[in-house]
């Protein structure tokens, strides 16, 4: 529908230039729509490339060229470009969620990919109800894989919050880098050593220091793991941490019992049909 307008905006200005082609207002509106359509067509190329900064920053420039009410279209993009390149990028997850909202309720749109956006910020701020709420209502107006799937994630990890969290297990945030991790493990093993443990429950020391180490060896996991078949070496990437953030844990023995055998219909020699991890195998 924005697209639409934009496109009946230089519809309009080209037939006026027509009548009148000396005419300044038309003449210098139409530079300045061919000047902002030319932005959001830099933001769209931003967006496919994963360059989440120039879409920022030209998505920003859009807002300060555009100031009068016929720009109104162009301003809802820019808005909504924010919103997206900010969930994508690097952005606070709290600042994200912020513009999202804004733009959802200034123009009160149910606009897919903004609460597609906001329901990944709401993910990271750990929110997972508001998340859930988001991605529901984004299938209300798009029927796709990436919103089913979207809301598959969030399900498991409102499950997740009632088995093991290993982020809460280390007190640290889904945000967090390794060396925030490894700094939270260190201190906490030292805190829940067995041997050093200074409290009466032993027993307790043990399954917290099990606990600790878990959640290290999850959260810090670099994806290596080898595996032997037919004589022939296979590096087998399983990354465990990114496979917790999709709300399974690969720690829980019962919960690994229920997926489908990952070599299920595997042929080293061809396509196979096996479900269950992604596999990327490179020959020595």
């Amino acid at each position: 529908m924005i697209i639409f307008y934009i496109c009946v905006s230089f519809r309009n200005i080209r037939e006026c230039l027509k009548l009148d082609a000396d005419h300044k207002e038309c003449h210098s509106h139409y530079t300045k729509v061919k000047k902002l359509a030319k932005q959001l067509e830099t933001i769209r190329d931003a967006i496919s490339q994963s360059n989440w900064n120039e879409c920022l920053e030209k998505a920003n420039q859009i807002l300060k060229l555009s100031s009068d009410p016929s720009s109104h279209a162009f301003v809802y993009r820019a808005h909504s470009s924010l919103c997206t390149c900010m969930s994508r990028g690097k952005s606070p997850a709290k600042d994200t969620i912020q513009k999202c909202t804004e733009v959802l309720d200034t123009y009160h749109v149910s606009d897919a990919e903004l609460l597609v956006s906001r329901a990944e910020a709401y993910i990271l701020n750990e929110e997972y109800d508001l998340a859930l709420a988001d991605y529901q209502r984004a299938h209300e107006t798009e029927d796709s894989n990436r919103i089913h799937d979207g809301i598959k994630r969030v399900q498991k990890l409102i499950k997740q919050l009632k088995k093991r969290d290993y982020y809460k297990i280390l007190g640290v945030r889904r945000t967090a880098n390794k060396a925030e991790i490894l700094r939270a493990y260190r201190k906490l093993a030292i805190k829940w050593h067995p041997d050093k443990y200074e409290g009466e429950d032993k027993k307790k020391a043990e399954k917290m220091f099990i606990d600790i180490a878990a959640a290290k060896e999850v959260l810090t996991d670099q994806g290596l793991f080898f595996i032997f078949f037919l004589m022939l070496n296979f590096i087998l990437y399983l990354e465990k941490r990114a496979k917790f953030d999709a709300g399974d844990d690969p720690l829980d023995a019962e919960a690994q019992a229920q997926q489908h055998n990952p070599f299920q219909g595997f042929n080293p020699f061809g396509a196979g049909n096996g479900q269950g991890f992604t596999f990327r195998f490179h020959f020595n």
